[in-house]
């Protein structure tokens, strides 16, 4: 942890040094440096929450509160924030849920958590002109809400698949897996899940994307709502 943390934090100091000291010649070099160094930080804010959720759930102290969320209106919520992410990269971006299934119980904050992570990963190992594909059914016994997260990405070694929820796990390869990232994320969405009482797998194939998919028990709706 304390690597993953001297990293960033290392780079931020570095080139506010390379500043202060007159080191920079020219305003598009500083404009760079000032870039790198706001990329850091935002990379060491995400390791920083990332850790104190996956401590507060290791501690037990978390607390799930649950309320009736309307599909629909949610995932538009998700969509429009991810959008444009996405459209940088040239990604189409799709949600699809079955049609009688209108509410999920669930903790809105901790449920926009996990589909920002897995998206957010979809994005970034994509290709340009890719697609991701977010989808919520019903298990066939009705027992269980699925929601899978598919891409048309790079994909991920089939050695590699069952370590990717371990926390800082990171793929060392030359391709665009070994981004720079906090190695937290997978690891506490798992936990999430898990939290809600369902769990997450993954299925990947070189060269043609990646699937995770996770369960969450389905509770039938008032039909107050």
């Amino acid at each position: 942890m304390s690597h993953e943390l001297r990293t960033p934090l290392n780079a931020i100091i570095g080139y506010s040094e390379m500043i202060l000291q007159g080191m920079v010649n020219s305003q598009d070099m500083q404009q760079r440096l000032i870039g790198n160094i706001s990329s850091a930080g935002r990379h060491l804010l995400d390791l920083i929450n990332d850790i104190l959720d996956l401590s507060i759930i290791e501690a037990g102290k978390i607390v799930l509160k649950l309320e009736w969320i309307e599909l629909h209106p949610f995932l538009s919520n998700i969509h429009a924030l991810l959008h444009e992410l996405a459209a940088k990269k040239q990604i189409s971006l799709h949600f699809q849920i079955q049609p009688n299934l209108n509410f999920i119980n669930a903790d809105p904050v901790r449920l926009k958590q996990i589909l920002i992570n897995l998206i957010n990963n979809a994005i970034k190992f994509n290709k340009p002109h890719g697609q991701i594909h977010v989808q919520f059914y019903l298990s066939e016994d009705n027992l269980s809400i699925i929601g899978q997260v598919k891409d048309t990405g790079i994909g991920i070694p089939e050695d590699k698949l069952e370590a990717l929820f371990t926390e800082f796990f990171k793929i060392e390869s030359e391709s665009s897996y070994a981004q720079e990232g906090t190695g937290l994320g997978l690891a506490l969405t798992q936990r999430l899940v898990k939290l809600h009482g369902g769990s997450i797998s993954v299925e990947s194939q070189i060269g043609s994307g990646t699937t995770f998919t996770f369960t969450l028990p389905y509770i039938f709706p008032p039909t107050t709502l």
